[in-house]
């Protein structure tokens, strides 16, 4: 790694880990801008092919905390060469967000790091967002459509059928597209069919809450109550079949 703008220089652990020596009140010290131990500390779900939105909100917030997105949004720009000093740490910066960055990306994502075209931070933004931000936002909509569109039969097995939305739940929420408790519950109610509308308004009636801002059940309890419901539903079709089988027996 290039420190300070030294090529030959290697980078050793005391190198990218904050000094210190000399504190008072308990603050670490700033180099450039940025605490250089931000490197190690800084580490969320690194970014995959299904994950950019999620991904860029945690990333802006931890480059704004370390007060460089300002090199991202082009704010922050290199001095000049008369300015030698300045333009050294703007380096250094950069370069240390640079390394935040690659630090949370897969494997996979480093493909599009290539160090002999993408020398900047602002660069290598811009081609992440380029290759993510589209592809993104279609990853969400076609989860949403995905999740939206579920739906059970009369046949289906229903604690199945919720864990499947449950997973559907979680994956839209890992994209950044949080559903509320509320939402959630009613997307999942009319995904039953309609043997289910009965028990459905029953329960739901006697368990809503005439208090203004406060909710009924959340969804899991619903989810609870559905289980065992089904299960009861099926013992009740199980235990008649065996019935009928020992007669004729």
């Amino acid at each position: 790694m290039i420190i300070n703008g030294n090529p030959s220089a290697v980078a050793t652990t005391s190198d990218l880990q904050p000094n210190v020596s000399g504190m008072s009140g308990g603050s670490l010290p700033v180099q450039s801008g940025i605490l250089k131990g931000a490197i190690s500390t800084y580490k969320i779900e690194p970014l995959k092919e299904e994950n950019w939105v999620a991904w860029s909100i945690r990333m802006t917030t931890i480059l704004k905390l370390q007060k460089v997105y300002g090199l991202v949004d082009g704010t922050k720009v290199k001095p000049d060469e008369n300015h030698q000093e300045a333009m050294t740490a703007w380096e250094e910066r950069d370069l240390v967000a640079q390394v935040l960055i690659k630090n949370n990306l897969s494997d996979e994502q480093m493909v599009h790091c290539d160090p002999d075209i993408i020398t900047t931070l602002a660069q290598l933004w811009q081609s992440l967002r380029a290759i993510h931000e589209t592809r993104g936002h279609s990853a969400v909509t076609a989860a949403k459509r995905t999740f939206y569109g579920m739906c059970a039969d009369n046949d289906t097995n229903i604690p199945e059928h919720i864990a499947k939305m449950r997973r559907q739940y979680n994956k839209l929420s890992q994209m950044g597209c949080k559903i509320s408790d509320e939402e959630y519950k009613s997307v999942f109610v009319m995904s039953l069919p309609s043997t289910w509308d009965y028990f459905i308004a029953s329960y739901q009636g006697t368990h809503t809450s005439p208090e203004k801002g406060k909710q009924g059940i959340t969804s899991q309890e619903l989810t609870s109550i559905l289980i065992d419901e089904y299960n009861c539903r099926v013992s009740q079709t199980i235990v008649p079949a065996m019935s009928q089988s020992l007669y004729h027996a």
